[in-house]
This record gives C-alpha cells, structure tokens and sequence, in this order.
C-alpha cells in the first residue's frame, strides 16, 4: 500500500524526509526524497550514476541495475527515460552538492552513444562506508527500519516508496500508459498492480470528468426539471 492516498488525511511522506534530513546523512535523505518522486525500484537505484542524468532535459536514463552486489540489466532488460519533475531534480541537486565535481561523469546523451566512462560514480553510496549500496538490507536495517520506530508510523518496506510514485501520478491525472512507461511497466502489468488504486481512490474523480463532458459536449443532453 502506498504512503499517500486521495483519501488520506495525513501525508508521512514529508515527515519521512524531514526526518531523514534531521537525522542521517545527507545522501541517505537525498536517497529517500529521489526515491519518492521518481519511483524507480531498489535495483535501478543503488545502480544510478551521475552519466545517467540529463539536466538539460529533466531527464534520467534508466538501464541498469545492481542486484546482489553485481551490475546487470534492468528487470525488463529494457532501458527508458525517466521524466525528473522539481523534487526528484532538488534531490539530485542536493546530492550533486555532496559529489566531487570532477567525479559527476557526462551527460544520458552519451550513454546511449556508448561514450560514458565506465567508472562514472554512483549517485547514492552507502554512507557507512562510501560504497554503493550492495542491496536493499544495507538501508533498510541501518536507516528505514529505526526511522518509522522513531516516528511511530506503521511499517512499509522501501519498495513502497515506488508504490507512492505511482500513485502520485494517477492523482496528478497522468494516463496509465504515460505512467506505466515511468515505472517501467507494460500498460496491462500497470492496471493489474493498479487497478484496485484506479477502482477505489479514481472513481468519483473520473464520474465528475465524464459528467462535465457530456454536459459540455452532448446537445441531446434534457433539462432538468423543475420541482413543483
């Protein structure tokens, strides 16, 4: 389940990154607010690198991940373009602020022209020890798992964070296939993971949208009556 919902009355994901910000390293709270906005899964995360990144265009390129320690493809075996909106791009900034400037590689453009060094740094190294992350339990145990403790909110597992963006988009009124390409999903893997999203937090939402298009666009559309 996500953190946030159109029907929550208390959003935790702004107290999750005031916390991380009060609290740990600046790249562990980098990591959590990049990983909130952007959505990408634990994998492709400890495998990002600064080459990935086009400013110019707001725009990450997504196609590798770490996966036990080793670097592989993605889980699709696919790469895409992921769209940086403002706080994903803030993290980023933040995090650059942290990185040698000499050590924050070339630009995505590159990559697919296969020129990028292979050594280009990791965006999110593990504090503790500066290396990037080997997996998921090297933040979870240290980081995450003591945080929610602290602020007596109830346990989800990182991936969730993803889970948020998705439905961070659907609120936001993106279509399934614009997301789904976000995420790295095909449209029917979407709605299947979705859908119950979509059914119970959308349906009024979408009734309203259709209702103010056939009063707008139906001429057959009858009066209604007045009450006597």
């Amino acid at each position: 389940m996500p953190f946030a919902s159109p029907r929550a009355t208390t959003n935790p994901v702004e107290k999750i990154i005031d916390y991380a910000r009060a609290k740990f390293a600046p790249t562990v709270a980098n990591l959590i607010t990049f990983r909130f906005f952007s959505g990408l899964r634990t994998s492709e995360m400890v495998a990002l690198r600064w080459h990935s990144i086009d400013w110019n265009k707001k725009q990450v390129l997504i196609h590798e991940a770490v996966v036990k320690g080793l670097r592989k493809q993605t889980k699709t075996n696919k790469a895409r373009l992921v769209s940086l909106n403002s706080r994903a791009l803030d993290a980023l900034e933040r995090q650059k602020e942290q990185t040698p400037r000499a050590q924050l590689g070339s630009m995505a453009s590159d990559v697919m022209n296969q020129a990028a060094p292979k050594d280009s740094q990791t965006i999110f190294a593990d504090p503790t020890h500066g290396e990037p992350w080997a997996d998921d339990k090297r933040f979870r145990n240290p980081f995450w798992v003591p945080m929610f403790k602290a602020l007596g909110i109830r346990y989800r597992p990182p991936n969730h964070m993803r889970h948020t963006y998705a439905t961070m988009l659907l609120m936001a009124g993106a279509t399934p296939a614009y997301a789904a390409k976000q995420m790295g999903h095909s449209v029917e893997m979407f709605l299947n993971v979705y859908s119950k999203w979509l059914d119970d937090g959308q349906g009024d939402i979408e009734q309203a949208k259709l209702e103010s298009f056939i009063g707008q666009n139906s001429p057959g559309t009858p009066p209604k009556k007045q009450r006597s």
